[in-house]
């Protein structure tokens, strides 16, 4: 049966499900509400909220979120109309969150690489020379990238096609390494500060200190200052400017993960192919959801015993390992770093036989050494050893430095928290 396409955003405003947040938005149908709020883009919330577009007002948001920052009383009254939302008892003030998504990845670092590739703002665009040289990193460092991701980063000429994923990767990970030494100093060093705010403020545990939290509102200040300076007044974009108010809301909700629009994105497209034909459906997801909740499944136990047995793979609960790359480089529980060759039993007990960087430097120094990120640029690997697999912290995301003259590598930390001292 061929499959008709819905409107994303009827879906999105029909139902939406994410951990312990269940709308369902229609007359005469019950709102459940967790501890989570209403996520979506800035484009969205003056939709959500009852307002018009924040661009009527010249990139000033009008809506209630900002409104209590930047108090258009006459903008917001002149506006303003009716919506659903406000027969729900929720905040529409406080608890409309500036997704960091649509903020961070889709808008900021997106707008930095349009600005660096086409030169949209004064003169930041790269020489031809430069962008070969970053077309020529994205696809040698393509295979390096663990299975963990949903996608591998495209081709430098389909740019605009990039998906937030990509930008996220981007912004967190290979941003500093491909840019480092492509960029002018000033140029390096202004992004350089958004990195380091975004990564403090996607680390669970520093995003929950005030001090943490202090900086990186500090660091973002300091960087669309800076960006006013090299690229322009032009560049301040809603999404620019909204990054000075993100730090609330981390303030509030904690790390930016744990109210980013990609579970609801991912969740999405699971609710899109339920749906068959576009009539009513609202009513068919509801039904497919109660049919799958209610369902079971019965999975295999497949696990293998036996002495001295080797092993390709080892699966974690949230991650995965093997013995060949990109998915064979882990964080020991001393933050040194291992390239995996094998797993094995030994003694009844699940090891892997590995070899242990043996001289690690920072990446950066500034604003902070990378170290204290837990991103390091490795190499000499040593001797053959065996650790226990209680011994692995977390994964590593591994990739070349591209420092010229050295066989050496750049690591930084999978799905764990790491310690920062400022």
């Amino acid at each position: 049966m061929k499959k008709t396409n819905i409107d994303r955003h009827q879906l999105t405003l029909g139902i939406i499900k994410c951990r312990n947040l269940q709308i369902a938005v229609n007359e005469g149908i019950k709102i459940l509400f967790g501890n989570d709020k209403p996520v979506c883009s800035s484009s969205r919330h003056p939709l959500m909220s009852g307002n018009k577009n924040f661009k009527i007002v010249k990139g000033k948001h009008t809506f209630s979120y900002l409104g209590k920052i930047h108090l258009i009383v006459a903008a917001r009254q002149l506006f303003h109309y009716t919506t659903i939302l406000e027969k729900l008892d929720i905040d529409l003030i406080s608890g409309m969150l500036l997704d960091p998504m649509h903020l961070t990845d889709l808008g900021v670092t997106r707008k930095l690489f349009v600005s660096w590739i086409r030169g949209k703002y004064r003169n930041v665009k790269l020489t031809r020379e430069k962008q070969n040289l970053l077309a020529k990193r994205i696809d040698q460092v393509r295979s390096y990238i663990p299975d963990d991701f949903s996608r591998k980063l495209g081709p430098l000429d389909l740019l605009d096609r990039w998906k937030s994923t990509c930008f996220r990767m981007m912004k967190l990970r290979l941003g500093p390494v491909f840019m480092r030494d492509i960029l002018s100093d000033n140029l390096s060093n202004n992004f350089f500060d958004f990195h380091v705010a975004m990564t403090l403020l996607s680390n669970q545990q520093e995003s929950a200190r005030p001090e943490i939290v202090h900086y990186c509102s500090g660091l973002l200040k300091h960087f669309i200052e800076d960006s006013i300076e090299l690229y322009g007044m032009k560049i301040v974009s809603a999404n620019v400017h909204n990054l000075i108010h993100l730090t609330d809301d981390a303030r509030r909700f904690g790390n930016l993960d744990s109210f980013s629009a990609y579970p609801f994105e991912n969740y999405l497209q699971i609710i899109e192919n339920l749906v068959r034909k576009s009539a009513n459906p609202l009513p068919k997801i509801v039904k497919r959801l109660s049919e799958i909740e209610i369902s079971q499944v019965l999975e295999p136990n497949n696990a293998q015993t036996g002495n001295g047995k080797q092993y390709k793979k080892a699966n974690f609960k949230t991650w995965k390992l093997s013995s060949k790359k990109p998915n064979n480089c882990v964080y020991l529980n001393d933050l040194f770093n291992v390239i995996i060759e094998n797993f094995v039993k030994h003694h009844g007990q699940l090891c892997f036989i590995g070899r242990q960087f043996e001289i690690r430097d920072d990446l950066y120094r500034a604003p902070l050494r990378s170290s204290q990120l837990g991103i390091y640029v490795v190499k000499k690997p040593g001797h053959l050893k065996l650790w226990s697999l209680s011994h692995i912290k977390c994964k590593a995301f591994i990739v070349p430095s591209f420092f010229p003259g050295e066989d050496s590598l750049v690591v930084s930390p999978l799905f764990a928290d790491i310690n920062v001292s400022i």
